[in-house]
């Protein structure tokens, strides 16, 4: 059975998409062994370890959101920004069901680092 133009666009997607997530599931598993091992080593005060944190999702939403426009090759900012709606709502829906305490400032500096990194990696991927 022959596929249409329509479908391996749609098979084109879903292959971005499954790539951007393993790409920022990568990334944040591979930094978080990184700064586990430096936390463990330096065992510096806890307020490095939001830095730390801020550092792997920034890394994080980058690399998803430039492999995703890399694949689609157009639509850089919409697909940073989409990529970033996406984690936000999954950050937002983590922080509040594994976290006693959720903040607005919080959620606001949390989601201008994914947007920002994410609309950034995004342009990346583009050109």
């Amino acid at each position: 059975m022959r596929t249409t133009e329509e479908q391996r666009q749609r098979y084109r997607r879903i292959g971005a998409v499954i790539v951007s997530a393993l790409t920022f599931l990568i990334i944040a598993a591979v930094l978080l062994l990184i700064f586990s091992a430096v936390i463990y080593k330096l065992q510096p005060p806890t307020a490095v370890f939001t830095l730390f944190a801020n550092v792997i999702l920034a890394a994080a939403c980058f690399a998803g959101a430039r492999a995703l426009s890399r694949r689609q090759k157009k639509g850089g900012i919409a697909l940073g920004l989409k990529f970033a709606a996406v984690v936000i709502v999954i950050v937002t829906v983590l922080t509040i069901l594994t976290s006693s305490s959720f903040t607005l400032g919080g959620f606001i500096s949390k989601s201008i680092i994914i947007l920002l990194s994410s609309v950034i990696g995004g342009i990346a991927g583009v050109q």
